[in-house]
């Protein structure tokens, strides 16, 4: 018998056995780049998410805030009052017909001092960033609007708890508090009665936030601080209003038709004999921001007031009342709510400018 030789596998220096093969180089590259293109589609899938949630929530949220206001009318008879970032009934704007104050914008144009053009600018800042949170949360002490705790007492007819002839300038902070201290017994029926509210529920303590500044930046954001930031309890801010925030964290502005002064559950009416001249039927399409960003063609309706940014960058000469860029709805709004929604930009004298592009609008009627 006999033996035969195995043949001998011979490989080139080098070479390792098929299943200790590694990878090279070229195909690690190929397979960093494969993550990571799919680890950005994650990514921007999330961010797409994330950004459709917030929208939708604070879609919800201001829904929410439109029931809280409808129910406060109910209750009150009128809506609540316009403030400034200061917690004052916005009272600046004076001279009218009448020579009153005046709690904003006055459409009877009468006089030598008060015209279409001043109604047309006041307008356009007849909002506020403070009522809300005032109003529907009532988060002020007793003696701020009578109930310690959320909730507040009955504001009286003048939705400013009856300071308007008890203070030396009408609707001032200071008036309040000092009308409804413990030390005014005309404020006993205040601090004794119904408490109404709160009208609306936060989910979330980022939604209600400390207005640090007093006014927008140039691009219409807010400075806000929230619960658990440094500036949120410092001294210097403790005092400073609280507002009810978006889900980008920027205040919820809210409109209201133009009201005579000290009488928030009146409206403006056409006197009589009174022209167009005169006299002009105020309307929230007369803020320019609460105008539609987009309006379909059959639903566009003519505006007192027109805007530089009108379809086709021109006013269409056709309508002698102002373009055509009001909606059905908002002629017919007695409230608006509105967010700057992702860019957290608003352009408050234009209705479509780029700023404008993300914002969120809510109407009641």
């Amino acid at each position: 018998m006999s033996l035969t030789k195995s043949p001998q596998i011979t490989r080139a220096p080098g070479h390792s056995p098929r299943g200790h093969r590694g990878f090279t180089v070229i195909e690690l590259l190929v397979v960093i780049g494969i993550v990571m293109i799919l680890l950005s589609l994650v990514i921007v899938g999330v961010n797409r998410a994330t950004r459709a949630a917030q929208s939708s929530n604070t879609a919800a949220l201001m829904g929410s805030i439109k029931q809280g206001l409808v129910q406060f009318r109910e209750d009150m008879g009128y809506l609540p009052p316009v403030l400034d970032t200061e917690r004052n009934l916005r009272f600046e704007f004076t001279g009218g017909p009448s020579g009153d104050w005046l709690n904003g914008p006055d459409p009877r144009w009468g006089s030598s001092d008060w015209s279409e053009d001043t109604y047309r600018l006041s307008i356009q800042q007849w909002y506020s960033v403070t009522t809300l949170a005032d109003y529907l949360i009532g988060y002020g002490g007793v003696d701020e609007d009578g109930r310690d705790g959320l909730g507040i007492r009955n504001p009286g007819t003048d939705g400013y708890w009856n300071v308007g002839s008890h203070a030396g300038t009408p609707g001032l902070f200071t008036g309040r508090t000092d009308y409804l201290d413990e030390g005014n017994a005309a404020s006993d029926r205040f601090r004794r009665g119904t408490v109404y509210g709160p009208y609306l529920q936060l989910r979330d303590d980022r939604l209600l936030g400390r207005l640090i500044g007093t006014e927008p930046d140039e691009n219409g954001s807010w400075d806000v601080a929230f619960p658990g930031e440094s500036r949120y309890d410092a001294p210097e801010f403790v005092e400073r209003p609280l507002v009810i925030c978006d889900y980008w964290g920027q205040p919820i502005h809210y409109y209201r038709l133009p009201y005579p002064a000290g009488l928030p559950g009146d409206r403006y009416r056409r006197p009589s004999g009174a022209t167009a001249d005169e006299f002009h039927q105020p309307s929230l399409a007369d803020a320019f921001v609460m105008r539609p960003y987009n309006i379909s063609s059959d639903n566009q309706l003519p505006t007192r007031f027109p805007d530089e940014f009108a379809p086709g960058g021109v006013v269409d000469p056709e309508f002698a009342d102002g373009d055509r860029t009001s909606s059905r709805r908002l002629q017919g709004a007695t409230f608006g709510l509105l967010s700057a929604g992702r860019n957290r930009q608003i352009d408050y004298d234009v209705r479509s400018g780029n700023r404008n592009r993300t914002n969120i609008v809510e109407f009641g009627q």
